[in-house]
């Protein structure tokens, strides 16, 4: 009995970790609104807590050298352009601290009780978020391009925290014969969306929930979903949506079920001046500031003013920021994944994660930030994908 009694103590005191670190992937925006305090200090204090961890047990892997060359290529470029290093290496410090994270939790036999964490302390602010979303919408003001502030992120946003949501309720749920707490996940967040009304988030996430179903219906589907495919046809979207504007063959869609106009709420006058920017200064870029977006893109809006604008498009602003150098190495970081994750390619799980990398990438298409890590949380998993297996079948 006194050893069940430790036993428990020891898996709850990893869970409570999990949900007590998970700021450090998932900001909560309300955060300084409510209580004034500046949600970069929490998520400096839980890196902190976390490097005292993992700091004796943990070695540098592959992937994280691949981020190191990443984030070097960014801060020489960020240095020779006279932009803002220290908000660089706090990007570049949390990001790292992900993936050392995971794998302290994977090597120490806990990523189990950890997940359950993170599951928990999303269940609770999406939780929250959609409470005021249905209840008091406006309550925490509007960004400034009209969009909603939510409890979490405001709704340009949400597909990106609800994707790595759904696939941390999914690796709870992988053992678990009744798949139930998933799609009731995925029913609350399709109805979050569509309150918020992102298209680009809607869109990619029914994608998601549409392709969790199918992978486990189709073994067709299942083979389909793999890293390369996710990489190489978001690549295609990118020449066809930014370079040939392919959009302009679906005005009926657009504009007359979606309601949006054929410029996407500006992006493609965005766009062209990103693309202008770049080849002004293709090799190493502008360089990264606060906010992990560059606002350097001058358009002419209604009435003749003037406004700068962030790229709009996750190729467009890594090369905005570290232009050929950057975009190199980043491509040095999917490699990286692609090596590591095929010894796993035969696994559901594999499949689930590389549509979820799909599924980010394809929102990043209309819109995101570089450095945040719930745009590389799927990467960070799918390099991890083989040892993420063993941890549930032992």
């Amino acid at each position: 009995m006194f050893m069940y009694k430790v036993r428990i103590r020891k898996i709850d005191s990893y869970l409570i970790l999990g949900f007590l670190l998970s700021p450090i992937f998932f900001d909560v925006d309300a955060v300084e609104f409510l209580l004034g305090i500046k949600m970069e200090s929490l998520i400096i204090v839980c890196c902190v807590v976390a490097w005292t961890i993992i700091i004796r047990s943990s070695a540098i892997n592959s992937l994280v050298f691949a981020y190191m060359i990443y984030f070097g290529t960014l801060m020489v470029s960020t240095l020779i352009n006279g932009n803002d290093i220290i908000a660089l290496l706090y990007y570049a410090i949390r990001l790292i601290t992900c993936v050392m994270l995971i794998q302290y939790m994977l090597d120490t036999a806990h990523f189990i009780e950890y997940t359950r964490g993170m599951k928990l302390f999303l269940i609770v602010v999406i939780g929250i978020s959609v409470f005021y979303q249905i209840f008091n919408q406006d309550y925490f003001g509007f960004t400034e391009s009209g969009n909603n502030n939510n409890f979490l992120v405001s709704d340009n946003y949400l597909g990106y925290y609800y994707i790595p949501f759904l696939l941390i309720v999914y690796i709870c749920e992988i053992n678990n014969r009744s798949k139930r707490n998933i799609w009731l996940c995925g029913i609350v967040c399709i109805l979050s969306l569509i309150r918020g009304w992102s298209v680009g988030a809607m869109l990619s996430f029914v994608l998601f929930v549409v392709g969790m179903f199918l992978i486990t219906r189709s073994m067709v589907i299942r083979k389909m979903c793999t890293f390369f495919n996710a990489i190489i046809i978001n690549v295609l979207i990118f020449v066809l949506l930014i370079i040939f504007r392919i959009h302009t063959y679906f005005e009926w869609f657009i504009v007359g079920v979606l309601h949006k106009s054929m410029t996407l709420s500006l992006r493609t006058l965005i766009w062209d001046a990103a693309i202008r920017n770049i080849l002004s200064n293709p090799i190493i870029g502008y360089g990264t500031c606060k906010g992990q977006v560059m606002k350097i893109n001058t358009i002419q809006v209604y009435g003749g003013i003037y406004l700068q604008y962030f790229s709009h498009n996750y190729l467009l602003e890594n090369m905005i920021q570290g232009g050929v150098l950057a975009t190199l190495a980043l491509v040095l970081v999917y490699a990286v994944v692609y090596r590591k994750s095929y010894e796993c390619k035969e696994s559901i799980l594999y499949s689930t994660i590389s549509l979820a990398v799909f599924c980010v990438l394809f929102m990043g298409q209309a819109g995101c930030v570089l450095f945040h890590p719930t745009i590389h949380f799927a990467i960070i998993l799918l390099y991890y994908c083989k040892k993420i297996v063993h941890a549930y079948a032992s």
